[in-house]
């Protein structure tokens, strides 16, 4: 892609319009580091984007949310074994309340279903059903072409280069203490 086309796409979206903005008010704001703004700005509207083009296309068609694709991804592709609760969570960064919510919907549409955790007593793990297998069968060769349609503007190196590049940004945030305001100046 052309430089001015980059440009020109970037500023039909908005991004382009956000950047200038931030390079304006770099002077005055002695905090505001406009290329890792301009960055974090870019990995959350991409993920949205992202999101967007599934929900609206493949998702909706099979009845689906991007939440619930990726809890039935995540059983699918970690094998034949159930997850807890607290698994799923950590692997979807998602609350315990809001997986609750996800696995019964799920339950309702007979994808999965709870059982008892071999490894403990007292805990439920969620597994997917006959039924879930097969839609997740179905659909995983058209989400994983849908995958590499999207991110076939990069090579594979690149796409490595990503990967290792946003496992960095993510080590970061699990490392950062907690944002604080001190006091509300409003």
């Amino acid at each position: 892609m052309s430089k001015k086309r980059a440009t020109e796409s970037t500023s039909q979206d908005g991004l382009g319009m956000l950047r200038r903005g931030l390079k304006r008010r770099a002077s005055t704001l002695p905090d505001l580091d406009v290329e890792y703004v301009s960055a974090a700005l870019t990995i959350l509207r991409t993920a949205l984007e992202v999101r967007n083009y599934y929900a609206e296309g493949l998702l909706r068609q099979v009845g689906l949310t991007p939440a619930r694709l990726n809890l039935l991804m995540a059983l699918f592709l970690c094998g034949d074994r159930s997850l807890r609760a607290s698994e799923l969570g950590e692997l979807l960064v998602v609350s315990p309340g809001n997986i609750t919510g996800l696995v019964d919907g799920l339950v309702k549409d007979r994808l999965v279903h709870r059982v008892a955790d071999p490894g403990d007593r007292r805990a439920v793990a969620v597994e997917l059903t006959a039924r879930g297998c097969r839609l997740v069968r179905w659909l995983a060769p058209l989400h994983f072409r849908l995958i590499r349609s999207l991110m076939s503007g990069l090579s594979r190196p690149q796409a490595r280069s990503l990967a290792r590049l946003l496992d960095e940004v993510r080590k970061q945030v699990r490392r950062a203490p907690p944002p604080m305001i001190i006091r509300r100046p409003f």
